[in-house]
């Protein structure tokens, strides 16, 4: 049943990620959830949900609200733990651009407490170039 749970918490999220769904990616986090974008050389320090909602916003707006195809390519999860890590794939205008992203559930398995997302360094520049 946990396995079910954050398996289905995780594409949720991903999910609203992809539609830039604020409203919906915070009813997958709890309340006081942390927020990494790595690599550090990025200089982007961790955020908390309404620092990872704003960025969303601008991210939505720079793509003019057009939705993003994320597709999950592994899911690797340790349920006692309460931790998942996503191989994922994102389908940017410039093209696919893959990271990995690590997330933690609360005791209940029904929020997100921590998530960490590794990416492309290079592509996340042109993200953020966007985003200016």
């Amino acid at each position: 049943m946990a396995r079910e749970q954050q398996k289905d918490l995780a594409q949720k999220f991903v999910e609203a990620q992809g539609k830039w769904d604020t409203s919906a990616i915070e009813a997958t986090l709890a309340s006081d959830a942390k927020h990494d974008l790595l690599p550090a050389s990025l200089g982007v320090g961790q955020k908390d949900n309404a620092g990872k909602l704003e960025v969303t916003k601008k991210m939505a707006s720079a793509h003019g609200e057009k939705p993003v195809t994320i597709k999950i390519l592994q899911n690797i999860q340790d349920v006692e733990k309460r931790k998942a890590a996503l191989f994922i794939e994102k389908e940017y205008d410039f093209g696919a651009v893959q990271s990995f992203l690590v997330l933690n559930f609360n005791e209940s398995n029904d929020k997100i407490t921590h998530t960490v997302e590794f990416v492309n360094a290079e592509a996340q520049k042109k993200l953020m170039a966007k985003m200016q």
